[in-house]
């Protein structure tokens, strides 16, 4: 399978994560504020893709249930 057919089905089964309602306890302690500038990154997007968390979380097992061979 093509690494590009591999991408595509990793995105496409991926778990939606939508923009978080409050800062995780631990963002500042990993990324700073969250800018050089010193101000908060925040996330823009929706459930199905947004600056923080992309397409989603990878489920694997998902992925393979339903790849080319199932």
């Amino acid at each position: 399978m093509s690494p590009e057919r591999v991408k595509a089905y990793l995105v496409q089964t991926a778990d939606a994560q939508p923009c978080p309602t409050f800062l995780p306890p631990t963002y500042e302690s990993f990324f700073g504020v969250g800018t050089e500038s010193g101000l908060f990154y925040p996330c823009q997007g929706g459930p199905g893709y947004n600056s923080w968390y992309g397409n989603g979380q990878v489920n694997a097992l998902n992925a393979v249930l339903h790849g080319p061979s199932s």
